[in-house]
């Protein structure tokens, strides 16, 4: 039995636990509770979850036994970190989102009734959702040292003596001045002012005849 120190979500303190104030018996349902979250923790292979089988579901929770017994799903105390790497963890998504692509591209994957699928038609959603899949499985390790090759190459560039200009979207522009305007207008209890619009059809004066 061990003392935990436990975080209290919402601050920034912790509370002390210390497990062997507790019976036997209430240790042992308290652990079976614990071990039921954890083995069911679904990983990111699953999509939405009235499309997992038994099977799906089964194996999900052997591969979750197989990490407690390796020491591999220990919390640390703190919230999950999802890598200590956020730019590489970034570009390894990245890389394997082109991956899945490439394939998708290829014919290589298709949807769950095996009919060719196309690139435009798929979820941003959906594409993230295999991209994690791709980084927790075999070839994670190899889109990672991949990530990590093309953030070195990208800190080594140098733009000594390149000059360039940007110019700036004149719509992008005058939607930031027309929000502007509405929002000081709404401050100050009024109505945003309406832009003229250009009359239609001939010449808007009336000629005058002596």
């Amino acid at each position: 039995m061990a003392v935990h120190t436990i975080p209290i979500r919402g601050t920034e303190q912790s509370v002390e636990v210390d497990s062997g104030k507790f019976s036997d018996d209430y240790y042992s349902a308290l652990m079976q509770e614990i071990l039921e979250l954890k083995v069911n923790k679904r990983s990111s292979k699953f999509g939405a979850m009235k499309d997992a089988t038994e099977a799906m579901l089964v194996a999900n929770a052997n591969e979750r036994v197989e990490e407690l017994y390796a020491e591999k799903a220990r919390r640390g105390g703190k919230k999950a970190k999802k890598s200590d790497n956020t730019a590489e963890e970034t570009e390894a998504k990245r890389l394997a989102k082109i991956k899945a692509k490439d394939q998708v591209r290829a014919g290589a994957i298709r949807d769950d009734k095996g009919n060719l699928i196309k690139v435009s038609k798929v979820s941003a959603a959906e594409w993230t959702r295999v991209a994690d899949a791709m980084l927790a499985g075999p070839d994670g390790d190899a889109l990672r040292a991949a990530a990590r090759a093309n953030l070195a190459a990208a800190a080594g560039l140098k733009f000594e003596g390149i000059q360039f200009t940007l110019n700036e979207d004149p719509k992008k522009v005058k939607a930031a001045a027309e929000a502007a305007a509405k929002k000081k207008a709404e401050k100050a209890g009024k109505t945003a002012p309406v832009p003229p619009q250009k009359g239609k059809g001939k010449g808007g004066l009336i000629a005058k005849h002596n």
